[in-house]
């Protein structure tokens, strides 16, 4: 996954998220890497499923809560803070699966060495990008206070925590640049 957002990790307006980019799984799909690659968290947000932008408010209310009185952050100021650079160029954005209200769109470079699958809901006519819980910002994934910091060096999975490399994941979206 390369979306770091919170991937990456996201407003616009309801009427302008409705217009003919988000009535499809694809164009859905291109708005949201249009918007990753502005930096306009307003607008990634808007492009997300409601599911997701639930997420995102209470990271933004738990970071809210940290920063104390000095300072109020709001679900999409998370998202522009931490958008990576894109990996790739996107030229392709295909449907893979869509089954009713749920699709899954897969987005790769010209040569397809690069590639991300993204989920998608239908919500009231509209597209909107799914983010995995492990997409969310850090304040999302902070770890409960009776929960330990880090794993002991003899559990597994405790290693070095590299990607494979494939590129592919779900919901991510700050690896891939809009095509010129």
């Amino acid at each position: 996954m390369s979306l770091a957002m919170p991937v990456l990790l996201a407003s616009c307006v309801l009427a302008s998220c409705k217009g003919p980019q988000a009535t499809s799984p694809e164009g859905a799909a291109r708005a949201f890497v249009r918007a990753v690659a502005s930096g306009n968290g307003k607008k990634i947000f808007g492009l997300l499923t409601p599911a997701t932008q639930k997420q995102l408010t209470k990271a933004a209310q738990l970071a809210s809560a940290q920063a104390g009185s000095r300072q109020r952050v709001k679900p999409h100021e998370l998202l522009a803070a931490s958008l990576a650079k894109p990996k790739y160029k996107l030229f392709s954005v295909k449907v893979v699966e869509e089954k009713g209200d749920r699709a899954r769109v897969k987005l790769s470079d010209a040569d397809e060495k690069h590639s991300e699958t993204w989920s998608m809901v239908k919500v009231a006519g509209t597209w909107r990008i799914e983010l995995p819980h492990n997409a969310m910002p850090p304040a999302q994934r902070t770890p409960p206070a009776s929960a330990p910091t880090s794993a002991p060096a003899s559990q597994p999975g405790s290693g070095s925590g590299s990607d494979s490399g494939s590129g592919s994941g779900s919901g991510s979206g700050s690896a891939v640049a809009p095509p010129k």
